[in-house]
């Protein structure tokens, strides 16, 4: 954005007016869940994104010598530019399969039917899995736990009652 890749301060403020909602299509990444949730102790929520998510962008992935913009403070295109720089990342985080919303306002609103899943971390506490559960159900919305498979290298998403049986049986997701 600016000379030696220093943001100016003037151009820093008008950043801060952004929320930033990061997204990804990718609910078997063994990446994102030790990462963004600490080591499967959170959850994913699956939405439908044709409704209030409908502004949802594909991040742009680059690699570090490419697209060096330069801008100014008078620069008539500058607002533009630093929305557009929300939807950029260096190509070495291109397996987060990363989609974003970018606005102003504060919160993101969305009606309850736009959720269409809830998957929970095999870490979360049985408490809070009992719980989420619990008022998921209440509203009909499936809920299904992250399992990952170790010698397969694989993630597994279960309907949240799954029990294993160990008779051979090769397990499948359920999404």
């Amino acid at each position: 954005m600016a000379n030696n890749g220093f943001i100016p301060h003037h151009t820093y403020e008008r950043f801060e007016k952004y929320r930033v909602l990061s997204l990804t299509i990718d609910a078997k990444s063994h990446l994102m869940w030790a990462l963004y949730a600490n080591n499967y102790c959170g959850v994913c929520i699956g939405f439908n994104t044709n409704c209030s998510l409908n502004r949802i962008r594909k991040i742009n992935y680059f690699n570090e010598d490419d697209g060096n913009t330069t801008c100014w403070a008078n620069d008539p295109l500058l607002e533009d530019k630093i929305i557009d720089t929300f939807y950029k990342k260096l190509k070495c985080w291109e397996n987060e399969l990363e989609y974003r919303i970018v606005q102003q306002d504060q919160y993101l609103y969305f009606k309850q039917d736009e959720i269409k899943h809830l998957i929970i971390g095999y870490n979360v506490p049985e408490i809070y899995k009992k719980e989420l559960t619990k008022i998921c159900r209440k509203q009909n919305i499936p809920v299904f736990i992250a399992l990952p498979n170790k010698i397969k290298k694989q993630i597994f998403i279960k309907d949240i009652d799954y029990q294993p049986i160990y008779d051979g049986t090769e397990i499948k997701s359920d999404l």
